[in-house]
């Protein structure tokens, strides 16, 4: 995915300074709400099942996602570079725009694969309670659908944590 989305070259064109900063954070938002929808539908719908070895590469996959969105918007390129403005000058940081929305649109894809990397179902409740996570994007279904994915978790404590969600 990494990959298609570099070869891409209306991406090729953003990340190399050839659109303006408002029309890069419209692209990065849609592409990463598609991103997102596609990740977590094929997650609920298709009921892969996940190890804590395989949870973590998942996170790691979307971390990178994520983190080319927010290259995207930022103004850096793949390489890490910064942006250059027609001058070839490096782009001031006060002109960069806040990757802010494109992490506000990874926020349930994150929660997700949290939620994966447990190490018991009940972690999430401490999460949830101790502020750790930022909000609860994901329905009481969706987390109990998410913790069944995964291979060690047992049907009960998953069913217990989530009775205790749907009283909130």
């Amino acid at each position: 995915l990494l990959q298609v989305l570099c070869d891409c070259p209306l991406v090729g064109d953003i990340t190399q300074g050839k659109a303006d900063g408002d029309v890069a954070l419209v692209v990065a938002k849609e592409l990463s709400s598609q991103l997102v929808d596609i990740v977590l539908g094929t997650l609920l719908r298709e009921r892969k099942r996940f190890t804590d070895w395989g949870a973590l590469l998942l996170s790691k996959e979307v971390r990178c996602v994520q983190d080319m969105m927010c290259a995207i918007v930022s103004g850096e390129s793949g390489r890490g570079g910064r942006r250059a403005d027609d001058d070839g000058d490096n782009v001031a940081e006060d002109d960069l725009i806040s990757t802010v929305p494109i992490l506000e649109q990874f926020e349930r894809l994150s929660q997700a694969t949290t939620i994966l990397q447990l190490e018991r179902p009940a972690d999430w409740s401490t999460m949830a309670y101790g502020g750790v996570t930022k909000g609860n994007d994901l329905t009481p279904a969706e987390i109990q659908s998410i913790m069944l994915l995964r291979v060690d978790f047992s049907k009960e404590a998953v069913a217990s944590v989530c009775a205790g969600l749907r009283k909130e």
